[in-house]
């Protein structure tokens, strides 16, 4: 399976090359001491790459549709994590900072 980039592209056409990158809104995991003490990861530096294998459930699904929107519709999903893996990145990945 090829990992899906989450870098959310800006609609501005105006804006320049530097602003399309929004990792900041990405999905975001987080997690508790003990989660990872039971991951084997302890207490990794900042900025450390690695990677996540995991099973989630779908726990909802919502569609909204605005004004604005022009008549399409933006479907969203909360995924709950059940189980997960962590390991570290081959050295050949990309950072999300670079």
């Amino acid at each position: 399976m090829a990992l899906a980039d989450m870098n959310i592209k800006s609609d501005d056409s105006s804006a320049s090359p530097s602003d399309t990158v929004d990792y900041d809104r990405s999905p975001t995991i987080y997690l508790s001491d003990e989660q990872c003490k039971a991951l084997g990861i302890g207490s990794p530096k900042a900025g450390t790459s690695v990677m996540v294998s995991a099973r989630a459930v779908v726990r909802s699904v919502s569609t909204h549709a605005d004004e604005a929107s022009k008549g399409e519709s933006e479907t969203s999903v909360s995924l709950q994590l059940t189980h997960m893996e962590i390991s570290a990145a081959p050295s050949s990945s990309a950072s999300l900072y670079d």
